[in-house]
C-alpha cells in the first residue's frame, strides 16, 4: 500500500496516511475531520542496480570507446549511455 502526504484545505493541517488507492478519497483530516483534502507532492527515490560500482558500470561506454570519456552520441556503434547513475 502506498503512503500519501495530504493537507487539509480547511485548517491547513499536513499529515500522512498509509492506505490503499481505493481508500484515499475516504480519508479525513485528523485535526478538524474535514474531507476537503489535497495531496502534496511526494518525492520518490529510484535506485538503479548497476552491479559493481566501477566507472565502466556507471557508463557502459567507458570500456568500449577506448578513451573512457563517452557521452550521449559520442560513441561509435550502438553504445548505451544513461543519465540515471
Amino acid at each position: 500500500m502506498p503512503s500519501y502526504d495530504l493537507v487539509c484545505q480547511d485548517c491547513i493541517q499536513k499529515f500522512s496516511v498509509f492506505c490503499a488507492i481505493s481508500k484515499k478519497q475516504e480519508q479525513k483530516c485528523p485535526q478538524c475531520g474535514s474531507s476537503n483534502l489535497g495531496q502534496l507532492f511526494t518525492a520518490v527515490n529510484i535506485v538503479k542496480n548497476v552491479g559493481n560500482v566501477g566507472a565502466a558500470d556507471k557508463n557502459p561506454c567507458a570500456g568500449s570507446c577506448g578513451q573512457g570519456s563517452c557521452g550521449p552520441g559520442s560513441c561509435p556503434g550502438s553504445c548505451y549511455f544513461s543519465d540515471f547513475t
